[in-house]
């Protein structure tokens, strides 16, 4: 074989424009055209199709979504209030965050799918998110097994299904309490670093899918931000509100205010957060508690220092969804307020 020669292929060149081999040359030159058009037709067409199918498949989940009045991948963020007007006590919801899809919040796709198959196991009477402790099927026994010899092998150390279950309620939580600090948490936090006295309230973040919602009502995740104060209430009054889907809203805050109470480890299965205000900001008598923290120690939480301080009314779901007292009322029925 001759070794490659630059001269050579200058030669060859030269050749495909002489006189007497230029149809020759048109047909190369119309036969790598052809190929071109040919290949960018053929991408235009796989690309429009892949555009419309994507464009169709989002119209068939929308379609389905509406039909069944779900969107299981879509959470919202908002705060419970419950104010004192003319002596009633008005249920209102104030939105924190728009509408996040879970894939945005959580980053790991397996916890996202995990909260998404939450759908399955919430109740009428228990909507929020739980993790429980019963035995597993064979097949997720085996793997579980599995897991625990790998875990062994690459030297971790084991954990329990109570520390595993604690683990997946932080995973839950954790970036929903991240989200919902940088709107609550932030705005005093310069005057409190600067030595500022303040007061510390914790307020519970419980992430709920409620199928009792109203048929107008498309159910999806809420994220529901509550003063620790109201889940330990003990009386109640009637309550009004504005919307209609508040009726099961308030019913929904009420069942997590009796499981908060009944329930000694209750708030391992909530997230919370601690907000700080600074005293000057507010005219209320607070007083301070210590508590017992998660490892132990004392922690300081304001709660009102009077019973007629407190701005809401109590939550007692065993006694008063049973005895009708609690009742809500649409707020159009406040014909006493001024």
């Amino acid at each position: 074989m001759q070794p490659f020669n630059i001269s050579t292929l200058f030669t060859w060149f030269g050749d495909l424009f002489r006189p007497d081999r230029l149809s020759e040359t048109m047909v190369l030159v119309l036969g790598i055209f052809v190929g071109l058009l040919a290949k960018n037709i053929y991408t235009v067409i796989m690309r429009s199709f892949g555009f419309v199918g994507a464009f169709l498949s989002r119209l068939a989940i929308g379609w389905w979504e509406e039909t069944r009045r779900e969107t299981p991948n879509v959470v919202d963020f908002a705060m419970v209030l419950i104010t004192r007007v003319a002596d009633r006590q008005i249920f209102l919801l104030d939105p924190l965050i728009g509408p996040h899809r879970l894939s945005d919040v959580y980053l790991n796709p397996r916890t996202a799918i995990g909260v998404r198959l939450q759908t399955f196991s919430v109740s009428e009477t228990k909507p929020w998110v739980t993790f429980r402790l019963d035995d597993k099927p064979p097949l997720l026994t085996r793997l579980a097994r599995l897991r625990r010899r790998l875990f062994h092998r690459a030297n971790y150390a084991p954990m329990s299904p109570q520390d595993r279950r604690i683990l997946k309620y932080r995973r839950t939580y954790a970036p929903i309490e991240n989200m919902i600090g940088q709107y609550m948490t932030n705005e005093w936090a310069a005057e409190v670093a600067l030595g500022e006295p303040c007061h510390i309230f914790r307020f519970v973040i419980a992430l709920v899918y409620e199928k009792n919602a109203e048929r107008h009502v498309d159910r999806h995740f809420h994220a529901l931000v509550i003063w620790e104060e109201l889940l330990k209430r003990r009386d109640i009054q009637e309550i009004a509100y504005f919307k209609a889907e508040h009726r099961h809203r308030w019913r929904t805050v009420a069942r997590i205010a009796d499981h908060y109470r009944s329930s000694p480890k209750a708030a391992d299965e909530f997230g919370t957060i601690h907000v700080m205000v600074p005293k000057h900001l507010l005219t209320e008598d607070y007083e301070v508690v210590w508590e017992a923290g998660p490892d132990g120690t004392q922690v300081p939480i304001s709660r009102p220092g009077r019973s007629d301080a407190l701005p809401a009314a109590a939550l007692d779901i065993g006694a008063a969804l049973k005895s009708g007292v609690a009742t809500p009322k649409p707020a159009d029925d406040l014909s006493d307020l001024p």
